[in-house]
């Protein structure tokens, strides 16, 4: 549990408890960790997310283009598999919308409520959060914001550049460990300053 002056969800830690807790193998594991207070704050943050996104559902509706695009495949009669997702994806919204009754925070805890079967080798993005676009959209869009991998190169590239930086013709003589070393320390240090 968090002691008093622990991190608590709302700092650069939050991100980490989010998508532990949307991660159905570990959704458990914030509410032993925190506090009930910085639990339930966690809750609401999750909430608050699921409510933006059955907001910005309701506004938006169904996308015309992939309206238009599932109903050209459906009259060529070929249904590809990604034309089949996207109107899967075109589906949920419209059903989001008529079924306003739930609120964002009694979605989130009955998913909490919820038995989780996940295998812990499984992947919950593929696995469980696919099965869930139908029934909860909106908190499968949340859950794929925090579970999936961000699209970039750049972290990587940073590290090649600090590495490059270090081993300069004047720091030739270095053994790989030491430059893992100096890489790895001066890639923290960042973080902590």
């Amino acid at each position: 549990m968090c002691q008093p002056g622990g991190i608590p969800p709302s700092t650069s830690s939050g991100h980490y408890f989010k998508a532990t807790l949307l991660d159905p193998r570990f959704k458990s594991l914030p509410m032993s960790l925190l506090n009930t207070s910085e639990f339930d704050r966690l809750k609401a943050d999750v909430a608050a997310e699921v409510d933006a996104e059955l907001q910005a559902d309701d506004v938006s509706g169904v996308p015309e283009a992939a309206s238009s695009s599932s109903v050209e495949s459906e009259t060529s009669g070929q249904k590809s598999l990604f034309w089949g997702a996207m109107h899967n994806l075109a589906k949920p919204k419209a059903k989001s919308a008529s079924s306003g009754a739930m609120t964002s925070l009694k979605i989130v805890e009955s998913y909490l409520a919820e038995d989780s079967t996940e295998s812990l080798t499984s992947d919950p993005a593929v696995t469980f959060w696919s099965k869930m676009m139908q029934p909860q959209p909106a908190l499968a869009h949340v859950a794929m914001k925090y579970l999936t991998c961000p699209p970039t190169s750049v972290y990587s590239e940073r590290i090649f550049s600090t590495a490059g930086d270090i081993v300069s013709p004047h720091r030739s003589r270095l053994l790989p460990s030491h430059v893992e070393e100096l890489v790895f320390t001066k890639y923290n240090m960042e973080k902590f300053n």
